[in-house]
């Protein structure tokens, strides 16, 4: 728990609220999917258990942000945290690092040492996205940290910003106790004898040291947020493509993806029978091939065969849509046959539609 007594302590909780209120003020244009992101992880440190579905009943009900099942599907696919099993592992890891902070603000400079090399190894898995479960994590465990809507303001703070906030507040803790501070390890020599300084010397060397930091980090900040920028505008190409494939397939254009499979299937049954085919008809032959050629080259790929039988048990439609029964627990094995084969954009593994399948039920008179 912090020490909110101390003169240090509140000088590094200044700190971090003005580096808060300074990066939300000079980078004020806000992505609605950053924002969705970074609630969505709020949610996740409140109770890890939630599956896409009741996160996005979640985040609606106690965020007012419009949202949809398939958003929070992309979220825990994006962020490596789709199964229960990996969520408390991240979160878990990510709350030991964020407790060794909380020490190291009080002036705990081996628990500081400590939160660096957790830290470190905490980022190596997925560096980009892991600063957000992180950042998420600390301002949910460090409560002080809350003040003056600075946890609200973070929301729209994307993977560069929340990385150099990291940073703004490792560079807090190290100027208010001195942490860190870097000494010539060369021999004295007569030509190489360590001067001994006055302490406003040492004060004034201690702010130059911090300025250039600081400089130095601000040049970094723009090199990450012009990277992050590309990316993210290739996400965006991504999310378009994926969209337009995904109305394509959609009930209110009568689901033109899986109509040209079964239409396919049925002129080469058509072929195979001997029946010649009138030649009035050749033209939307060459087009439906055509059409296919078109989904290949493009990578869209049906996730499943059409109208194929298959065994499975809850966790394995937990991102399809199912129609039948309740699953009685997670071992329990169902028949199902496939309605719609579900798309998939397979050069970047992005679901385009889930599959929908009904359960096989036998008429037993």
């Amino acid at each position: 728990m912090l020490e909110t007594k101390s003169t240090k302590v509140q000088e590094i909780l200044k700190e971090i609220h003005r580096k808060v209120q300074q990066k939300a003020g000079r980078f004020e244009k806000i992505s609605e999917d950053i924002v969705l992101e970074n609630l969505t992880l709020q949610a996740l440190c409140a109770n890890l258990h939630m599956s896409p579905a009741a996160c996005a009943d979640f985040v609606q009900n106690n965020y007012d942000c419009s949202c949809s099942v398939d958003d929070m599907i992309r979220i825990y696919r994006d962020f490596k945290i789709n199964t229960e099993e990996k969520r408390l592992e991240v979160f878990e890891n990510a709350t030991g690092v964020a407790i060794m902070l909380e020490k190291s603000m009080n002036g705990d400079q081996q628990a500081y040492e400590l939160y660096r090399s957790t830290r470190e190894k905490f980022m190596e898995k997925k560096p980009k996205h892991y600063y957000k479960i992180l950042l998420a994590v600390i301002f949910h465990n460090i409560k002080q940290l809350q003040q003056e809507k600075d946890q609200q303001l973070i929301t729209s703070f994307g993977n560069t910003l929340c990385k150099y906030l990291l940073f703004d507040i490792e560079n807090a803790i190290t100027y208010a106790y001195g942490f860190n501070k870097h000494h010539s390890s060369a021999p004295a020599t007569n030509n190489n004898v360590k001067k001994v300084h006055s302490p406003e010397q040492e004060r004034l060397l201690q702010k130059l040291a911090s300025l250039e930091s600081a400089l130095e980090q601000s040049d970094m900040l723009l090199r990450d947020l012009q990277s992050e920028f590309d990316e993210r505008l290739e996400a965006v190409k991504l999310q378009e493509m994926t969209e337009f494939f995904g109305k394509l397939n959609s009930d209110k254009y009568g689901c033109i993806l899986d109509e040209l499979l079964m239409l396919r299937k049925g002129i080469d049954a058509v072929k195979k029978s001997g029946y010649v085919l009138p030649l009035e008809i050749n033209g939307l032959l060459i087009m439906v091939r055509k059409l296919v050629q078109f989904l290949r080259d493009s990578h869209i790929n049906p996730m499943l065969k059409p109208e194929s039988l298959r065994i499975v048990k809850a966790g394995d439609v937990e991102f399809w849509n199912y129609e039948g029964t309740p699953f009685t627990c997670a071992e329990e094995e169902k028949q199902v046959k496939v309605i719609s084969p579900g798309w998939i954009y397979s050069e970047k593994q992005v679901q385009i539609s889930r599959p929908k399948v009904k359960e096989v039920v036998d008429n037993v008179d």
